[in-house]
This record gives structure tokens, C-alpha cells and sequence, in this order.
């Protein structure tokens, strides 16, 4: 028996091989970069700052206030002029928790990490009076700086019932910008 050792007549065989193994690489390089990308991302939280504990103190500073009658915008800007939010022993549990802000302030904001050391929270209060209900939302973008200090931007918006709109003169809501430090004393 004679063996033909003749290749394919068009070559096929060989294209097959390589495609084979051209795929297989791609399908490696893919896998070896999701798997990398997945380890970075594990490692990502020993980036985030762990704030020390001991006696904290929070400062508001309203930076502006649109939308209310001019009366209340006055009034806003100088009640909230430099003004303690609270000052007290503060434990942050590790990792990071800035859930544990809401019992110092006394407050129910929903906490999302964006990023290390970015955090952004949202919460929307609604109180009934005589004239309907005054709906606020406020949102918050944390930036933990250091572990002694704490960034915050706050936007807060107050919508009012029309009745109630109309005895404070305004038809817009109220809108106020503050900026919140947060330092270990």
C-alpha cells in the first residue's frame, strides 16, 4: 500500500487548524483579560479610606438657595450660616458604612459606593400639613478625603402644596445648595 503524502488540493485543512488556533487564542486573551479585570476590581475596596474613630463634628455652609420667596431665602441663608450639624463620637465600622451618618444626623439616606472614596446618597422625606403635602429630596455626593475629613455637596429640594406655595409667595420649589465638612476633633 502506497501512502500519498500530498496535501489537501485547496488547502482547507491547514486554514482550519490556524482558525482553530487563532480562536482559541482570542478566546484566551478574552478570558485572561475579563479574569484580570475581575481581580483589579476585588482589589479596589483597599483604595477606600477608613475614617478614624473618636469625636466628630459636622459644619454646613449653604453655598445658594433658589426658587423660594426672597423672605425665606434670607432666612435660610442666615439660620444655616456655618451651622453644627452634630458633634459626637463616631465609631465607622470596617469597611466603611456611611449608613452610620444617618443615626448622627438623624436621618434616612440611601448610600451607594460609586468608587473608592465616592459615595452618593439619596433620600425623599414627605410631611402632610393643613395645606398638603411637602415633599423634600436630597441628594449627596461624598468624597472621604482623608481619615479625618469628609466632603459632602448636598442638594436639597422643597416642593410645596400650591395653597402653601402661594402664602410663602413662591411657585417654583425651594432649592438649596450647601456644602457639608465632616472633621475629626
Amino acid at each position: 500500500m502506497k501512502m500519498n503524502n500530498r496535501r489537501p488540493a485547496c488547502g482547507h485543512h491547514h486554514l482550519i487548524v490556524r482558525r482553530r488556533a487563532t480562536s482559541s487564542a482570542i478566546i484566551l486573551i478574552t478570558i485572561a483579560s475579563i479574569a484580570i479585570g475581575v481581580v483589579g476590581a476585588s482589589f479596589a475596596s483597599s483604595e477606600d479610606i477608613q475614617p478614624l474613630n473618636g469625636p466628630w463634628q459636622a459644619v454646613i455652609k449653604v453655598k445658594s438657595v433658589s426658587g423660594c420667596s426672597a423672605e425665606m431665602r434670607r432666612e435660610i441663608k442666615s439660620e444655616a450660616k456655618d451651622e453644627v450639624l452634630y458633634s459626637k463620637l463616631l465609631t465607622f465600622p470596617e469597611p466603611l458604612d456611611l449608613n452610620k451618618l444617618n443615626k448622627a444626623w438623624d436621618v434616612n439616606i440611601d448610600w451607594t459606593r460609586n468608587s473608592p472614596n465616592r459615595w452618593s446618597g439619596h433620600m425623599v422625606e414627605k410631611e402632610l400639613t393643613l395645606y398638603g403635602k411637602i415633599t423634600t429630596v436630597t441628594t449627596v455626593d461624598t468624597r472621604i478625603v482623608s481619615d479625618r475629613v469628609i466632603d459632602q455637596q448636598s442638594v436639597m429640594t422643597i416642593s410645596f402644596p400650591p395653597r402653601l406655595a402661594r402664602k410663602f409667595g413662591t411657585t417654583d420649589p425651594c432649592v438649596i445648595n450647601a456644602e457639608i465638612t465632616h472633621r475629626l476633633r
